[in-house]
């Protein structure tokens, strides 16, 4: 938790855990919720997930000071 000075503010979210499940949500969604029978992701296309979560959650979770 040492770095979490550095983020401090960055961040709107009234309910910690609603923001948390939130966020696994997005992260998991386009890399669990699959085709049966679909190729594993690359890591490169894993990571592209993962960022485009991130993108999404500091959009409706973020303030204006923290966002892009």
């Amino acid at each position: 938790m040492r770095g979490l000075g550095r983020i401090s503010g960055l961040l709107r979210i009234e309910d910690p855990a609603l923001g948390t499940w939130h966020f696994i949500a997005l992260v998991s969604s386009e890399i669990s919720v699959r085709p049966y029978g679909s190729p594993p992701l690359s890591p490169a296309r894993m990571r592209d997930c993962v960022t485009r979560a991130v993108d999404t959650f500091f959009h409706g979770y973020g303030t204006a000071h923290g966002t892009k």
